[in-house]
Protein backbone atom coordinates (compact mmCIF):
# COMPACT_ATOMS: atom_id res chain seq x y z
CA UNK A 1 0.00 0.00 0.00
CA UNK A 2 1.06 3.70 -0.45
CA UNK A 3 1.17 4.14 3.47
CA UNK A 4 4.00 1.02 3.65
CA UNK A 5 5.45 2.09 1.01
CA UNK A 6 5.94 5.85 2.32
CA UNK A 7 6.97 4.24 5.57
CA UNK A 8 9.65 1.82 4.20
CA UNK A 9 11.31 5.07 2.33
CA UNK A 10 11.64 6.91 5.87
CA UNK A 11 13.23 3.45 7.13
CA UNK A 12 15.18 3.64 4.51
CA UNK A 13 16.80 6.94 5.25
CA UNK A 14 17.35 6.04 8.87
CA UNK A 15 19.33 2.97 7.85
CA UNK A 16 21.47 4.95 5.20
CA UNK A 17 21.78 8.41 7.78
CA UNK A 18 22.76 6.80 10.61
CA UNK A 19 25.75 4.72 10.12
CA UNK A 20 26.97 7.78 7.87
CA UNK A 21 26.48 10.14 10.99
CA UNK A 22 27.70 7.32 13.60
CA UNK A 23 31.18 7.40 11.41
CA UNK A 24 31.15 11.06 10.96
CA UNK A 25 31.39 11.62 14.88
CA UNK A 26 33.71 8.83 15.47
CA UNK A 27 35.89 10.22 12.77
CA UNK A 28 35.55 14.23 13.45
CA UNK A 29 38.83 15.07 12.09
CA UNK A 30 39.00 12.52 9.04
CA UNK A 31 38.11 15.15 6.28
CA UNK A 32 37.56 12.16 3.41
CA UNK A 33 34.87 10.40 5.93
CA UNK A 34 32.67 13.94 6.31
CA UNK A 35 33.13 14.69 2.79
CA UNK A 36 31.35 11.51 1.69
CA UNK A 37 29.02 11.70 4.56
CA UNK A 38 28.07 15.46 3.69
CA UNK A 39 27.09 14.35 0.05
CA UNK A 40 25.31 11.36 0.70
CA UNK A 41 23.49 13.76 3.46
CA UNK A 42 22.52 16.02 0.69
CA UNK A 43 21.79 13.82 -2.20
CA UNK A 44 19.35 11.84 0.10
CA UNK A 45 17.46 15.44 0.93
CA UNK A 46 17.30 16.64 -2.30
CA UNK A 47 16.66 14.02 -4.44
CA UNK A 48 12.83 14.14 -2.79
CA UNK A 49 10.14 13.63 -5.14
CA UNK A 50 7.55 16.30 -3.07
CA UNK A 51 7.23 18.73 -0.48
CA UNK A 52 5.80 16.23 1.76
CA UNK A 53 8.61 13.87 1.25
CA UNK A 54 11.31 16.91 1.86
CA UNK A 55 9.70 17.65 4.93
CA UNK A 56 9.64 14.14 6.20
CA UNK A 57 13.46 13.54 5.51
CA UNK A 58 14.65 16.84 6.48
CA UNK A 59 12.57 15.55 10.18
CA UNK A 60 14.16 12.52 9.81
CA UNK A 61 17.74 13.83 9.26
CA UNK A 62 17.67 16.25 12.40
CA UNK A 63 16.51 13.31 14.68
CA UNK A 64 19.65 11.77 13.39
CA UNK A 65 21.99 14.95 13.98
CA UNK A 66 20.72 15.16 17.44
CA UNK A 67 21.67 11.82 18.28
CA UNK A 68 24.77 11.50 16.73
CA UNK A 69 26.74 15.08 18.02
CA UNK A 70 23.94 17.70 17.17
CA UNK A 71 24.25 20.61 14.56
CA UNK A 72 27.34 22.14 16.55
CA UNK A 73 29.64 19.33 15.04
CA UNK A 74 28.51 20.79 11.76
CA UNK A 75 29.62 24.54 12.73
CA UNK A 76 32.78 23.49 14.37
CA UNK A 77 33.46 21.58 10.57
CA UNK A 78 33.26 24.99 8.91
CA UNK A 79 36.28 26.66 11.36
CA UNK A 80 38.05 23.52 12.30
CA UNK A 81 41.69 23.33 10.76
CA UNK A 82 42.97 20.24 10.57
CA UNK A 83 46.30 18.62 9.09
CA UNK A 84 44.87 18.03 5.71
CA UNK A 85 45.96 19.58 2.59
CA UNK A 86 43.89 22.94 1.99
CA UNK A 87 41.95 21.79 -1.06
CA UNK A 88 39.91 19.00 1.24
CA UNK A 89 39.57 21.07 4.09
CA UNK A 90 38.08 23.50 1.57
CA UNK A 91 36.15 20.80 -0.22
CA UNK A 92 34.58 19.59 3.10
CA UNK A 93 33.46 22.95 4.22
CA UNK A 94 31.89 23.22 0.88
CA UNK A 95 29.83 19.85 1.34
CA UNK A 96 29.05 20.77 4.96
CA UNK A 97 26.84 24.15 3.40
CA UNK A 98 25.30 22.03 0.97
CA UNK A 99 24.19 20.02 3.86
CA UNK A 100 22.97 22.47 6.01
CA UNK A 101 21.18 24.45 2.74
CA UNK A 102 19.66 21.17 2.39
CA UNK A 103 18.22 20.61 5.64
CA UNK A 104 17.01 24.16 5.48
CA UNK A 105 15.50 24.47 2.32
CA UNK A 106 11.71 25.22 2.44
CA UNK A 107 11.91 24.31 6.18
CA UNK A 108 11.12 27.13 8.70
CA UNK A 109 11.23 25.15 11.89
CA UNK A 110 15.62 23.93 10.64
CA UNK A 111 15.78 27.25 9.26
CA UNK A 112 15.32 28.70 12.96
CA UNK A 113 18.03 25.98 14.20
CA UNK A 114 20.97 26.76 12.18
CA UNK A 115 20.51 30.55 12.40
CA UNK A 116 20.44 30.05 15.89
CA UNK A 117 23.87 30.35 17.95
CA UNK A 118 26.34 29.85 16.86
CA UNK A 119 25.02 28.55 13.65
CA UNK A 120 24.68 31.59 11.56
CA UNK A 121 27.56 33.58 13.70
CA UNK A 122 29.51 30.91 11.93
CA UNK A 123 28.66 30.90 8.71
CA UNK A 124 29.55 34.80 8.60
CA UNK A 125 32.93 33.94 10.17
CA UNK A 126 33.99 31.17 7.19
CA UNK A 127 32.74 33.68 4.91
CA UNK A 128 35.22 36.18 6.05
CA UNK A 129 37.78 34.15 6.82
CA UNK A 130 37.61 32.50 3.23
CA UNK A 131 36.73 35.16 1.47
CA UNK A 132 38.99 34.73 -1.20
CA UNK A 133 37.31 30.92 -1.83
CA UNK A 134 35.03 31.41 -4.92
CA UNK A 135 33.37 27.77 -4.53
CA UNK A 136 32.93 28.31 -0.55
CA UNK A 137 31.84 31.62 -0.76
CA UNK A 138 28.97 30.24 -3.16
CA UNK A 139 28.08 27.45 -0.93
CA UNK A 140 27.76 29.91 2.05
CA UNK A 141 25.55 32.12 0.04
CA UNK A 142 23.94 29.69 -0.75
CA UNK A 143 23.03 28.23 2.79
CA UNK A 144 22.29 32.13 3.60
CA UNK A 145 19.20 32.38 0.63
CA UNK A 146 17.59 29.32 1.49
CA UNK A 147 17.77 30.98 5.88
CA UNK A 148 16.55 34.09 4.44
CA UNK A 149 12.97 32.45 3.67
CA UNK A 150 12.48 32.01 7.17
CA UNK A 151 10.35 34.42 9.74
CA UNK A 152 12.68 34.11 12.42
CA UNK A 153 15.86 33.00 10.64
CA UNK A 154 15.50 36.15 8.23
CA UNK A 155 15.14 38.40 11.50
CA UNK A 156 18.52 36.92 12.85
CA UNK A 157 20.38 37.30 9.76
CA UNK A 158 19.06 41.35 9.60
CA UNK A 159 20.61 41.53 12.95
CA UNK A 160 23.97 39.36 12.99
CA UNK A 161 24.74 41.74 9.73
CA UNK A 162 24.11 38.75 7.15
CA UNK A 163 23.08 41.57 4.25
CA UNK A 164 26.35 43.16 4.71
CA UNK A 165 28.13 39.91 4.56
CA UNK A 166 25.84 38.78 1.41
CA UNK A 167 27.33 42.49 -0.52
CA UNK A 168 30.77 42.57 0.62
CA UNK A 169 30.83 39.11 -1.10
CA UNK A 170 29.31 40.61 -4.00
CA UNK A 171 31.34 43.75 -4.21
CA UNK A 172 34.60 41.46 -3.50
CA UNK A 173 34.26 39.18 -6.58
CA UNK A 174 32.50 41.63 -9.18
CA UNK A 175 33.25 38.89 -12.48
CA UNK A 176 32.14 36.07 -10.64
CA UNK A 177 28.84 35.25 -12.27
CA UNK A 178 28.38 32.42 -9.45
CA UNK A 179 28.06 34.64 -6.86
CA UNK A 180 26.26 37.31 -8.22
CA UNK A 181 23.58 35.27 -9.03
CA UNK A 182 23.32 33.41 -5.82
CA UNK A 183 24.29 37.21 -3.65
CA UNK A 184 21.05 38.17 -5.91
CA UNK A 185 19.02 34.88 -4.86
CA UNK A 186 19.90 35.72 -1.02
CA UNK A 187 18.70 39.09 -1.29
CA UNK A 188 15.00 38.30 -3.27
CA UNK A 189 14.70 35.84 -0.21
CA UNK A 190 15.32 38.20 2.82
CA UNK A 191 13.01 40.83 1.37
CA UNK A 192 10.38 38.20 0.28
CA UNK A 193 7.11 38.78 1.92
CA UNK A 194 8.73 41.04 4.83
CA UNK A 195 6.96 44.43 6.25
CA UNK A 196 8.18 47.33 5.01
CA UNK A 197 10.23 48.59 8.03
CA UNK A 198 12.38 45.70 6.77
CA UNK A 199 11.99 46.27 2.92
CA UNK A 200 13.72 49.28 4.30
CA UNK A 201 17.23 48.27 5.13
CA UNK A 202 17.42 46.94 1.04
CA UNK A 203 18.32 50.49 -0.10
CA UNK A 204 21.80 49.30 0.12
CA UNK A 205 21.03 46.47 -2.41
CA UNK A 206 19.54 48.62 -5.45
CA UNK A 207 23.11 49.70 -7.01
CA UNK A 208 24.77 46.09 -6.08
CA UNK A 209 22.02 44.18 -8.02
CA UNK A 210 21.81 46.36 -11.07
CA UNK A 211 25.67 46.78 -11.48
CA UNK A 212 25.37 42.75 -11.35
CA UNK A 213 22.62 42.90 -14.44
CA UNK A 214 24.95 45.51 -16.56
CA UNK A 215 28.34 43.57 -16.05
CA UNK A 216 26.99 40.70 -17.35
CA UNK A 217 24.58 39.96 -19.30
CA UNK A 218 22.31 37.12 -19.76
CA UNK A 219 24.15 35.20 -23.29
CA UNK A 220 23.80 31.72 -23.62
CA UNK A 221 24.94 30.23 -27.10
CA UNK A 222 24.52 26.54 -28.42
CA UNK A 223 27.86 26.01 -30.07
CA UNK A 224 27.71 24.91 -33.99
CA UNK A 225 29.81 22.23 -35.24
CA UNK A 226 32.79 24.69 -35.95
CA UNK A 227 33.10 24.44 -32.39
CA UNK A 228 33.10 20.67 -32.05
CA UNK A 229 36.18 18.30 -30.81
CA UNK A 230 37.23 15.39 -32.91
CA UNK A 231 35.24 14.01 -29.39
CA UNK A 232 32.02 14.89 -28.93
CA UNK A 233 32.16 14.07 -25.71
CA UNK A 234 34.93 16.00 -24.53
CA UNK A 235 34.37 19.28 -23.12
CA UNK A 236 37.77 21.33 -22.16
CA UNK A 237 37.57 22.91 -18.26
CA UNK A 238 37.19 26.14 -20.15
CA UNK A 239 34.58 25.25 -22.14
CA UNK A 240 32.95 24.18 -19.12
CA UNK A 241 33.92 27.42 -17.15
CA UNK A 242 32.30 29.85 -19.83
CA UNK A 243 29.11 27.70 -19.75
CA UNK A 244 28.56 27.90 -16.27
CA UNK A 245 29.14 31.78 -16.03
CA UNK A 246 26.61 31.91 -18.86
CA UNK A 247 24.33 29.90 -16.93
CA UNK A 248 25.05 31.70 -13.90
CA UNK A 249 24.58 34.91 -16.04
CA UNK A 250 20.86 33.94 -16.76
CA UNK A 251 20.38 33.51 -13.26
CA UNK A 252 21.69 37.03 -12.23
CA UNK A 253 19.16 38.59 -14.15
CA UNK A 254 16.40 36.00 -13.25
CA UNK A 255 17.00 36.93 -9.13
CA UNK A 256 17.75 39.88 -9.44
CA UNK A 257 14.67 40.99 -10.95
CA UNK A 258 12.87 38.58 -8.09
CA UNK A 259 15.16 41.39 -6.15
CA UNK A 260 14.37 44.05 -7.78
CA UNK A 261 10.11 43.62 -7.39
CA UNK A 262 10.67 42.70 -3.74
CA UNK A 263 12.51 46.11 -3.18
CA UNK A 264 10.46 48.07 -5.37
CA UNK A 265 7.08 48.57 -2.97
CA UNK A 266 9.76 50.87 -1.14
CA UNK A 267 12.76 51.46 -3.32
CA UNK A 268 11.12 52.63 -6.26
CA UNK A 269 12.88 55.62 -6.90
CA UNK A 270 15.74 54.52 -6.10
CA UNK A 271 15.67 51.74 -9.12
CA UNK A 272 14.44 54.20 -11.08
CA UNK A 273 17.21 56.74 -10.31
CA UNK A 274 20.02 54.16 -10.32
CA UNK A 275 19.40 53.44 -14.19
CA UNK A 276 16.99 50.54 -13.47
CA UNK A 277 14.37 50.91 -16.14
CA UNK A 278 17.07 50.85 -18.55
CA UNK A 279 18.97 47.96 -17.29
CA UNK A 280 15.98 45.83 -17.16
Amino acid sequence: SAKTLKVNKVSQIQRIMFPVLQAMNWHRNNPVIWNAGMIIMTRLLVKSFSATELAERQAQAMELIDLTGGLSVFFDALLKQTNSHKAVQSELKVHVCHALAALALSNPTNQALIAQQPGLSTVLDTMKLYSYHVPLQVSLLHLLASLAFGTESKSILLAKGGLDCILTCMKDHPMEASIQATGCRAIANLFAGTATDIRVKGALCVKPILRAMRMHPPQIEIAGDSNKNNNDNYISETQLRDYEQEVSSVQIHCYGCAALRNLSMVHSRAIVESGGIATL
